[in-house]
């Protein structure tokens, strides 16, 4: 309410209320046009722009030269502007931090790959180290990624086929969900050597797929991706994860297959139930005594962090002891638990990946590539964000395709970044790129020296490091009742995804969320809330008639629409318009055209009845012209009563602040409108057009279609509020003219 002071009290805040009043002539938008748009200087043609832009790539100068180097190399533009006082130390820290969780993880995402835990090691070292040459995010954790580690190992399983002693052991119809074309009886055959090269030849084409959508800027791709849709399918990939580990935590390594496409889950939670009496106790309270070792000091870790100088590493604590357990009891030996096996020391020779794989894996390789892609801009953006800085998603794309091109050349599988390790970077102190070559640092060092003594880890340790790992991803289900609460379209976007990558796969789930929220976003303007606006009293504003305090304005009907108006919404649009004025003219003309139809045939027969009459009668040529005109003054009026009747609605302004854009279809609907009103004596005036919305209209002829009475051009208005002065002026003069008897409308 209202204080004597002139104040508005508004809880806590008080504001002064403030008025202003404007006076000024009604524009039209040609006379506003006219007034003062100022067109661009030498506004160039499209075919100047491409001139212009294929002249600017082709041309070289040393500044031009150096600015493309640096922007194509970012280490050469950061790395001598280095801060060292200020940077160095917390770099090194987090640098090292993350290396330590780098080294068990890595290890575990291997086995979601299908492959040994050496191969995670070189995951974790050459991608990341080409990254911090090329990459623009101070905080990315490049490297091995759970989601993308278990669609290449999908994708390999896919096309090799399983060991052939998988499918003997596990003694299920497994077989049929493989592709066999690539395997043979032959007694050289080495599996895992084929592996290898088949995961190596994913890798580079997913390298070379990620450059060449770099090449044709793709980076604009991630605008698509809404945070329902990642948080859902991050989630849904998180299940997948979580079902690849049961077979290590409970030592059915021999006894599940790797299952892919739809129902992926399904299959293999029935050969989970079916080969439960093969486990083995020894790995599952192995696995039980970790988990809830790691999650419960995780715990511990992550509530005094603040009160830390240094974050605790419990994964690489857990890898040590579990180490150290197995070695010293023996497990492998007398409880055949499964273990990492012989981890060679070095770094792996160089060779090119084969290409008679590449064929084959073209689908998954497009898919994995656009997911790492995708999870790792938004993860780099939302860093970027926080930490006032931006990325260069085209060059991000760059710089993961080379990572994988050039890791594909040293054993490695796919690469992608991890939200875990950009958490721990960034808050340990890692503040540049160069907390990555430090990273690095340290997993060379353990490729050189130390990778032996991981040997007789069990499998089953990682498979608890990488479980817990995933608490994080599966408390993104909190999202739901908040989203249910603030938009039940984003509730069942989330859902969607989450449900479509479940059960679909991880590779179709992204497709189907990203598809699913653009078609919502489609269905929404499709039927969008068109509705009457009416006047605040004493101002210049209009709003919804249903949701304001607003009056209509007699004889008017202004139509606001909340969604730009093209192909999806245009017949919708001109229903609801036809609805809101109680108005089809079509309709209305059409009984017009047919009452006066009736009028003209009926005035042809009185003529011809008169004139029949004077032959027959022609000395009372007079009286019978009196009675014909009698009759037909009578039949006239009788017309008129019957006439088709539209109240007092003389005009009609749609509302178009709101169009974005506006197509052919949209511009066809409005002509049509216009035109069918006319027909019926409605004004249809257009108010608040945005600039490429006038120039569509008038591309397509929508002012010459579109003809008032007397060939007026005021067809468009600045705003709602000139248009309504403008109707009104017309009403008037209308009114005065002695050929209409129009009661006059009251003024805003």
């Amino acid at each position: 309410m209202e204080s004597k002071s002139g104040y508005l009290d508004s809880g806590d805040e008080v504001r002064q209320r403030l008025n202003y009043h404007v006076s000024r002539p009604v524009y039209t938008e040609m006379e506003f046009q006219e007034g003062y748009y100022t067109p661009p200087v030498d506004q160039p043609t499209p075919l100047q722009r491409a001139q212009k832009y294929f002249r600017k790539q082709c041309s070289c100068s040393a500044q031009c030269l150096k600015n493309f180097v640096f922007s194509k190399i970012p280490i050469l533009d950061w790395l001598p502007k280095y801060q060292i006082r200020d940077d160095l130390l917390g770099d090194v820290l987090g640098g090292f931090t993350v290396a330590v969780m780098n080294i068990p993880q890595s290890m575990a995402f291997a086995l979601l790959a299908n492959m040994p835990p050496v191969y995670g090691l070189y995951g974790s070292f050459f991608p990341i180290l080409v990254y911090s040459f090329f990459g623009t995010s101070k905080h990315m954790a490049f490297g091995t990624f759970g989601v993308v580690s278990l669609m290449a190992g999908t994708a390999v399983a896919k096309v090799i086929g399983p060991p052939p002693e998988t499918a003997v052991i596990g003694g299920n119809d497994s077989a049929i969900f493989y592709n066999h074309s690539n395997t043979t009886d032959d007694p050289e055959y080495d599996y895992e050597q084929e592996k290898l090269l088949a995961i190596t030849s994913l890798t580079l084409l997913v390298g070379l797929i990620q450059i060449i959508l770099c090449i044709i800027h793709f980076g604009f791709v991630t605008v698509y991706l809404s945070t329902p849709v990642v948080r859902g399918f991050t989630t849904g990939a998180a299940c997948h994860i979580f079902t690849s580990q049961i077979k290590f935590l409970f030592g059915l390594s021999d006894y599940i297959p790797l299952y892919s496409g739809p129902l992926a889950l399904v299959y293999t939670y029935i050969d989970i139930l079916k080969n439960l009496p093969n486990a083995n106790y020894v790995e599952v309270i192995l696995s039980a005594c970790f988990i809830i070792a790691i999650a419960v000091s995780k715990y511990f870790a992550d509530k005094y962090r603040p009160k830390l100088r240094f974050t605790i590493p419990v994964e690489l604590l857990a890898v040590i002891l579990g180490t150290l357990i197995s070695y010293y009891m023996k497990l492998e030996e007398k409880h055949d638990v499964d273990v990492a096996g012989y981890i060679p020391t070095g770094i792996p020779a160089p060779f090119v990946p084969p290409g008679r794989y590449m064929t084959s894996f073209i689908g998954d390789a497009f898919a994995i590539a656009m997911v790492g892609f995708c999870v790792s801009v938004s993860m780099a953006t939302i860093f970027a964000k926080n930490h006032s800085y931006e990325i260069d998603a085209n060059q991000e794309l760059l710089a993961y395709g080379l990572s994988n091109v050039v890791g594909s050349f040293f054993s490695c599988f796919v690469s992608a970044c991890s939200l875990a390790r950009m958490l721990i970077q960034a808050n340990s102190g890692g503040k540049t790129q160069l907390a990555e070559i430090v990273n690095c640092i340290v997993i060379l060092i353990v490729l050189l020296a130390l990778a032996p003594l991981f040997e007789a880890l069990p499998k089953a340790v990682l498979g608890s490091i990488v479980v817990v790992a995933l608490k994080g991803m599966f408390k993104q289900c909190a999202d739901l009742p908040e989203l249910w609460r603030t938009s039940k379209v984003d509730f069942l976007v989330w859902i969607v995804t989450i449900s479509g990558t479940v059960l679909l796969g991880v590779d179709i789930g992204l497709g189907v969320g990203v598809f699913f929220a653009i078609f919502m976003v489609i269905l929404r303007t499709q039927r969008p809330n068109i509705a009457v606006a009416g006047n605040i009293p004493n101002t210049d504003i209009y709003r919804d008639v249903n949701g304001y305090k607003s009056k209509e304005i007699s004889g008017i009907k202004i139509i606001s629409s909340d969604s730009t108006l093209y192909y999806v919404n245009s017949e919708f649009f001109k229903y609801r318009v036809n609805k809101l004025t109680g108005i089809n003219p079509v309709t209305i003309y059409a009984n017009q055209q047919k009452l006066q139809d009736g009028i003209r045939r009926r005035e042809d027969k009185r003529k011809k009845e008169e004139e029949k009459a004077r032959k027959q009668q022609p000395n009372l040529n007079g009286e019978s012209e009196d009675i014909v005109k009698g009759v037909q003054s009578n039949d006239t009026v009788a017309a008129v009563l019957n006439y088709p009747e539209i109240g007092d609605l003389h005009t009609i302004i749609i509302d178009c602040g709101n169009f974005n854009f506006i197509d052919v279809n949209g511009v066809n609907t409005l002509t049509a409108l216009a035109t069918d009103y006319q027909r019926v004596g409605v004004r249809v005036l257009l108010a608040g057009c945005q600039d490429n919305v006038k120039l569509t209209l008038q591309k397509c002829g929508y002012f010459d279609k579109v003809k008032t009475e007397g060939g007026e051009a005021e067809l468009s208005f600045v705003t709602v509020h000139d248009a309504i002065l403008f109707a009104q002026l017309k009403a008037e003069e209308t009114a005065k003219s002695p050929v209409n008897e129009k009661t006059e409308t009251t003024k805003v």
